[in-house]
């Protein structure tokens, strides 16, 4: 073989192991970004598996929120909690309007 022939042997074999060792890597790539995507989906099934528990739960509470709101309060069952009422502003001179008693306690 010729020197020429050497060198061009030796050139192809260096770049096949260039090309080889890039490989292997861009394959050590490609595995670790499989995982991570096996990882991010294990972790979207179960928050969608969450997320749809959840919604039939706040369903289930707005239907039972809408049948004690159609309810009567007979004595047997919990009062409806009141919504806060703002007091009254004061009148200059320290009376309130409305004839200046205080509203009963409840």
């Amino acid at each position: 073989m010729s020197n020429l022939h050497q060198r061009a042997f030796l050139l192809l074999g260096v770049a096949l192991i260039c090309s080889l060792a890039a490989c292997w890597s861009f394959r050590r790539e490609l595995l670790a970004a499989r995982e991570d995507l096996a990882a991010v989906n294990t972790a979207n099934e179960f928050l969608k598996k969450t997320l749809g528990d959840m919604t039939v739960a706040i369903a289930a509470k707005e239907r039972e929120i809408d049948h004690l709101e159609g309810a009567v309060c007979d004595g047997r069952e919990k009062a409806q909690p009141r919504i806060p009422v703002k007091p009254r502003p004061a009148i200059p001179g320290g009376r309130r309007r409305g004839g200046g008693t205080a509203p009963p306690n409840g």
